[in-house]
Parts: structure tokens; sequence; C-alpha cells
């Protein structure tokens, strides 16, 4: 992660897909084995975004990363969605148990979720919680402008 992060000095902008595909191919490294049948895939569009607002995305998608290995074990997807022309979503989801029904990441006493948190409210994007489509895993989806 701090590879990656001293990659961006003295830049203004990033190409975000490709920071992100490189992030999380040194995470999927760290983290997964080859045998284990789990792969972290960077869905989306190539956006160019500030490194002010790339860093701490990339934190948080390090944290979201990490989390979903510990307790998941399952296939991580980090998905880029653009709303508008300066108004992104990005998301990690996995497809693994799910989130306890009474989470809340507001009285969350876990040290990942504050990190998250405040990044969160760091770059003025607002954070979404929701189970994916068939019922398992999670989706974390951070809502963010790029101006």
């Amino acid at each position: 992660m701090h590879y990656r992060l001293h990659l961006l000095d003295h830049q203004n902008k990033v190409e975000f897909k490709q920071y992100l595909q490189h992030l999380c191919e040194d995470l999927s490294g760290l983290l997964f084995e080859v045998q284990t049948g789990c792969a972290i895939e960077v869905d989306g569009p190539e956006i160019e975004i500030p490194t002010a607002s790339a860093i701490p995305l990339g934190f948080i998608v390090n944290e979201l990363i990490t989390n979903s290995a510990k307790y998941a074990k399952s296939h991580i997807t980090v998905r880029i969605e653009t709303i508008s022309a300066t108004n992104y979503s990005l998301s990690v989801l996995d497809d693994g148990p799910g989130l306890p029904a009474d989470f809340d990441p507001a009285s969350s006493t876990g040290l990942g979720m504050k990190i998250i948190q405040t990044l969160v409210k760091q770059i003025g994007g607002a954070l979404q919680i929701v189970p994916v489509e068939n019922g398992h895993g999670a989706r974390f989806t951070v809502m963010f402008c790029s101006a």
C-alpha cells in the first residue's frame, strides 16, 4: 500500500482503475494463496481523479478487501461506476456469508470501520452498505465527487 502511495508523489491526477488494479494485485498476492480459488477483480471504466481523493479511496479499498478476505473468504470485486460527469461510486463486494442482520457501521467498535468512515468523511463522500443481490455477501459503496 505504501509503495503504491509513493508512486503518486507529485501527481495531481490518477488513472484510478489502473491504480486500483495494481493495488488489488498486490493485496491478492499478500492475502490469498494460489490454491484458495479466491480472487480480486477490478471492474468499471478508467477515470482520472484527483490524487487527494485517490489516496483515501485506496486506503478504504485496502481495508474493505482485507475485511472481505478475513471474514468472507470469497471472490471480491472492486467496481467503479460513473454516476455523472464528476460523480462516481466505488464498491467492494464479496460473495461470502454476508453481514449480521444488526450490523451498524456507526456503532461498530472495530478500528477498520472507524478508519473507513473517517476517510469517507474526509473526501466528502457517503458510505452505503447493502447485501448483494443473491442474499449472500456484502457490498460497501462509497459515493464521491471528483471535482
